[in-house]
């Protein structure tokens, strides 16, 4: 029998160790390119939950992308954002730009989309053209999209924790980890 355990975070010396270093360790570079990091702030990052998000700052970004970046040159941008409403949000936004410019393929990815929906996001841009993918954290670790070159991170995730005034569990938005913050930054630099 043989077991192979693969990941990208594994502790290596721990599984020789247990091992008796018979274990073969074989290492694959996950990086292709270098990850450059640009922060630009967000005005509304403590909006209220009532309020809805500004899809500005990203729609922003793009057109940073777009004069910067040839279409020419391969790589497709992923957008982490907490969930469904604020995915929507940009997707609608990112549609109105994309009406002006052209050149965008506009996607989102969240769990309950229909596997035939979430597949698309797999599929190549054709020539001349780039793939905006915004997504929930489901594109932190559960999958992997080849061609990502761009991440742009709203820095929230929804998460379920329990509300002591409605004496019940609830979806909430909250700040992510440090180190979910690098698991998505990771999703770039293999295009």
């Amino acid at each position: 029998m043989k077991i192979i355990l693969m990941s990208a975070t594994i502790n290596i010396d721990l599984f020789h160790a247990y091992f008796d270093r018979t274990a073969k360790i074989i290492k694959v570079p996950g990086r292709l390119y270098p990850i450059q990091l640009e922060y630009h702030p967000v005005v509304d990052a403590e909006r209220s939950k009532t309020e809805k998000l500004d899809p500005g700052p990203y729609i922003r970004i793009l057109t940073i992308i777009d004069k910067k970046y040839p279409r020419s040159e391969r790589g497709d941008v992923l957008v982490f954002m907490s969930g469904i409403s604020e995915i929507s949000s940009v997707v609608r936004a990112a549609q109105e730009y994309n009406e002006k410019v052209g050149g965008w393929i506009i996607l989102s990815l969240h769990s309950t989309l229909s596997l035939e929906e979430q597949d698309k996001v797999f599929h190549y841009a054709p020539e001349g053209h780039r793939k905006l993918i915004v997504s929930t954290n489901i594109a932190e670790t559960s999958v992997t999209i080849d061609g990502i070159r761009f991440v742009i991170d709203s820095g929230k995730v929804k998460e379920m924790s329990y509300d002591l005034s409605l004496r019940m569990s609830t979806l909430q938005e909250m700040w992510i980890s440090k180190a979910n913050a690098e698991q998505r930054k990771g999703r770039a630099g293999s295009y």
